[in-house]
């Protein structure tokens, strides 16, 4: 026994599709992967503004703080307030040390002073020369100045001096303002929260992981579920139960699975019975044929007009069962392509139902024609439109009542063009109303059993009257017969 699985043999060509699952990763790992970005993404933002701004930050925020203090400060000068307790207030806020200096002449003397800070360089170690160059320092940088690392005064927490200076005018002279703060060891800060960060990072991660196998169970589960129930759909098993979970979105899923399902048991159901209705049709006149053919070969006084005749209209009944089989195949793939032209559809309908007249004489039926308004010119394929008029004559042929009688009519108002089709039958029931346009469908009255054609003719209707845009109906009581009709918009 030989494997074709992979290779070809004769006209039978076996081919394996490929799997693209290699490709495919599981949900929880890249459920894992975009929570570790995410976590990555945090961690970034958090360094960034944690440990490489962290200096700015700290700096910022003083220099904002002590902006304030020389606002007070200010105010008590203009005032004529108490400047000491102002600066002592301001110091005392804000955690520095604060002096204010009164500048006659080109000399400073104290005006106020806070000291809340031990070794702070403007009470410890500043000179006389060191405040005239603050002075003339801040007064050549616009009348603020920030300077750092004044010297190697280290307090013993391990920060470093910063002096804030502002000169203002006042009370008819100018102050200096003199601000030291320690600014905070941000190297040793930076170093702690670098270490806490990467603990963070590792306690973030371990969790993304344990969140990812969570959330992926949770969405798997009912994922795999369904997917297990799709197998068994896909090999035609119909009892199947799509149960969906508390996710929403896979709720609606199994929801719209199970309609699928039901709808493909309904149609696979149709299916067969109208599978063997075709058959049934399709192997009546090739009997007949068959038979009659030879009888004709075997007895030659068989072979007479009569049934050479019967062997003519078989064969024509045969080709109009297969006619009918491409034209809708045709047509429900997409490959028919209309070729639409101005043409009159009262001509054209008039002159089908004198033809039908003429030609069923002989048997009893009547097909009548009446038209309401005037020549009804419309956009379309003739061929097609025409093709659909007649499958409707012909379908309220084979259900009229015992008058044999369809009455045609026309009624052209408002730029419509309406046809009607109508029989005398039994009428139609309102469960087979609503399906008697689909593919092969056959009305299950028993009376319908002996009725010749395929269930094609309605589908082909509906199919070249959805091509065309055009509205189409039945309105039915049963007992009083069916009126078929379809509208199309004059041109």
């Amino acid at each position: 026994m030989r494997d074709t699985s992979s290779r070809s043999e004769g006209w039978g060509i076996a081919l394996t599709p490929r799997s693209n699952k290699r490709h495919a990763l599981p949900l929880r790992v890249r459920l894992f992967g975009y929570l570790a970005l995410f976590c990555v993404f945090v961690i970034l933002i958090l360094w960034v503004l944690q440990v490489a701004l962290l200096g700015n930050f700290y700096r910022s925020m003083t220099l904002r703080r002590l902006r304030g203090d020389v606002r007070d400060i200010s105010a008590s000068i203009d005032s004529g307030g108490d400047l000491d307790i102002a600066v002592y207030d301001a110091a005392q806020d804000s955690g520095v040390c604060a002096s204010v200096y009164k500048i006659q002449d080109g000399r400073g003397s104290s005006a106020a002073s806070a000291h809340v800070k031990n070794n702070c360089f403007i009470h410890t170690f500043l000179s006389s020369d060191d405040l005239a160059r603050i002075y003339s320092d801040t007064k050549n940088a616009g009348g603020t100045l920030v300077t750092g690392l004044i010297g190697d005064t280290e307090n013993s927490d391990g920060g470093e001096s910063m002096i804030y200076s502002v000169i203002l005018d006042g009370d008819g002279a100018e102050y200096l303002m003199l601000f030291n703060t320690e600014s905070y060891p941000v190297g040793a800060t930076a170093a702690m929260i670098t270490v806490q960060l990467s603990l963070i990072t590792v306690l973030l991660l371990l969790g993304a992981a344990v969140l990812a196998v969570v959330i992926s169970k949770n969405i798997t589960r009912p994922v795999a579920s369904l997917s297990s129930e799709a197998k068994r759909l896909a090999v035609g098993d119909y009892d199947v139960n799509f149960s969906g979970s508390g996710i929403s979105e896979i709720q609606n899923l199994g929801d719209t699975l199970k309609y699928a399902a039901s709808e493909l048991s309904k149609n696979d159901r149709r299916q067969k019975e109208r599978i063997a209705n075709i058959s049934h049709d399709l192997r009546t006149p090739l009997t007949l044929i068959s038979g009659y053919s030879e009888v004709m070969r075997d007895i030659p006084d068989e072979r007479t007009p009569e049934n050479m005749q019967v062997v003519i209209d078989e064969s024509a009944r045969l080709s109009g069962l297969v006619n009918d089989i491409l034209d809708a195949t045709k047509l429900e793939s997409g490959t028919e392509h209309l070729s639409p032209e101005r043409f009159s559809l009262t001509d054209e309908v008039e002159a089908e139902c004198r033809r039908y007249s003429e030609m069923l004489r002989a048997k009893g039926y009547t097909v009548t024609y009446e038209r309401d308004g005037g020549d009804a010119f419309v956009m379309g394929d003739k061929r097609r439109v025409m093709q659909a008029v007649c499958n409707l004559v012909n379908n309220a042929l084979n259900f009229t009542g015992e008058d044999k009688t369809v009455h045609v009519r026309q009624i052209t108002a408002d730029g419509i063009c309406r046809t009607e089709v109508i029989d005398t039958g039994e009428g139609i029931s309102k469960e087979d109303a609503e399906l008697i346009w689909d593919r092969y469908y056959r009305a299950r009255d028993r009376k319908t059993k002996g009725v010749p054609g395929t269930g094609l003719g309605l589908s082909i209707v509906r199919q070249v009257m959805e091509l065309h845009g055009a509205r189409y109906g039945v309105t039915s009581v049963p007992g009083h017969g069916s009126t078929f009709w379809f509208e199309m918009t004059l041109a």
